[in-house]
């Protein structure tokens, strides 16, 4: 999505802006650890600096445990992503949506806890226009 960019001579040139973010979580869990806030107020700071932006927010889990319960807890995780982002920094809700995976894409094996790790996350790509 091309964004209006101002050069130094003042001219207009159209440019794509994006920005991507990962959080992981605990086992079980939606709650975000304290070590992702600053990269969540860096999101709501692209977010106001270019203000046609919106994103997706992917919430994904590790196969472990029942699929149904992976489904939700995935949404919670994306869910609870988005609201942090608007109710911290007043982002427009309509700006953002919340998806949930489950395990059904995972980025590393399940077999092993470190690949479990990884698939414990949060990833969305806000693109302007």
């Amino acid at each position: 999505f091309p964004v209006t960019i101002f050069n130094s001579a003042g001219c207009a040139q159209n440019q794509k802006v994006e920005m991507e973010v990962n959080v992981l979580f605990a086992t079980n869990s939606s709650e975000i650890e304290s070590k992702y806030y600053s990269e969540l107020e860096e999101v709501a700071l692209f977010l106001k600096n270019y203000p046609d932006t919106f994103g997706v927010i992917e919430g994904h889990t590790d196969s472990q445990g029942n699929p149904k319960q992976n489904q939700k807890l995935s949404l919670e995780r994306a869910q609870r992503i988005k609201d942090y982002i608007i109710e911290k920094f007043g982002i427009k809700p309509e700006r953002l949506k919340a998806q949930g995976f489950g395990s059904s894409r995972p980025l590393s094996s399940n077999k092993t806890e470190e690949g479990r790790a990884e698939n414990r996350r949060v990833i969305a790509i806000f693109k302007g226009k």
